[in-house]
């Protein structure tokens, strides 16, 4: 799904940024995701409180695996907009990637929310996001478990060879 947003005719952003943004998403469906920023970063420069052109960067800098760009412009668009669906969900998407999963799930419940709330269509995609990021999450929990039991083996071994070649080498003196 691309969740590039086209409809801003309503909004009173000036007709410059409007083609700047319309540009940008030209470029995006191009996949020609640096020209795109460029454009949103010009339209953004021009009016600066336009959500919709900081998460549609966003998605462009996921696209090019950018993850703090990503959360640096899902949390300018979070100033301007507490509840901005997609700014919760790309930054959940950025912040897996960044294996802060914590993060990520407690992003995607507040993008699920607002979704609810907004009376937003996502499909299942946001929920399919928050699955997957505990999936994840979990997976990582069970590396870095098996990685300390292996270690804890590790040692056991080490010790039990350790007394048995002080057994093996112990000789009582007798008289």
């Amino acid at each position: 799904h691309y969740y590039i947003t086209n409809n801003l005719s309503n909004m009173n952003i000036g007709h410059e940024v409007l083609e700047l943004k319309q540009q940008g998403n030209k470029f995006f469906s191009q996949r020609s995701y640096e020209e795109a920023i460029s454009c949103y970063t010009k339209a953004l420069l021009k009016n600066d409180k336009v959500t919709t052109i900081y998460t549609n960067r966003a998605l462009c800098y996921l696209k090019l695996e950018l993850w703090d760009r990503v959360l640096r412009d899902c949390k300018l668009a979070l100033e301007i907009d507490k509840m901005m669906t997609k700014a919760h969900f790309f930054m959940g998407q950025a912040l897996t990637e960044l294996g802060k999963f914590d993060e990520a799930i407690s992003s995607y419940h507040t993008a699920i929310e607002s979704a609810k709330s907004r009376k937003e269509h996502f499909g299942d995609d946001l929920h399919q996001a928050l699955r997957r990021t505990k999936k994840k999450k979990l997976l990582k929990e069970e590396e870095k478990r098996m990685s300390e039991e292996i270690e804890l083996q590790t040692l056991l071994t080490k010790l039990l060879i350790d007394d048995l070649e002080k057994y093996l080498n112990y000789s009582p003196i007798t008289k």
